[in-house]
């Protein structure tokens, strides 16, 4: 159905069956930050301070150390996004469109490699099949061509 993970989580219906089980897993935060960070990137902000501002609550949600829904990274990659923020409030200048894909790389890395693996083998994943099955049934006429 499938043909990879980043197919997978493209797909709203797959995304949201994973997202459920991160929920149960205690590890949503690796999603919500990937939402947010996507759309750091994709999103035309009206001005530069607008842009630095969603940036700066990305990293003060998710990366910041001891921040409440803080994700797991590397020291490295952690770092070098805090220096990027230090960089930005020193000299008011704008942050860097790519600056979380590193730590999105990460993330998406360990969600497709521990409980992507998991959710495989549970309930959940069983419930999504069943929904896209019957979702795929439709879009064909009625059609089993699955």
């Amino acid at each position: 159905m499938f043909k990879n993970f980043y197919e997978f989580w493209e797909n709203p219906i797959a995304a949201s069956y994973f997202e459920r089980f991160l929920e149960d897993d205690f590890s949503r935060e690796n999603a919500y930050f990937l939402h947010e960070a996507h759309k750091f990137r994709t999103t035309e902000f009206q001005n530069e301070e607008e842009k630095n501002d969603f940036a700066e609550k990305i990293y003060q949600r998710f990366v910041r150390p001891g921040a409440e829904e803080e994700i797991n990274i590397d020291h490295g990659t952690r770092t070098r996004l805090r220096s990027i923020m230090e960089w930005k409030n020193s000299t008011e200048t704008t942050i860097p469109i790519d600056s979380f894909v590193p730590a999105e790389e990460e993330v998406f890395t360990l969600l497709k490699f521990d409980p992507f693996v998991r959710f495989q083998q549970g309930h959940i994943f069983l419930e999504m099949m069943i929904h896209l099955r019957s979702v795929i049934y439709l879009r064909v006429g009625g059609r089993e061509n699955v």
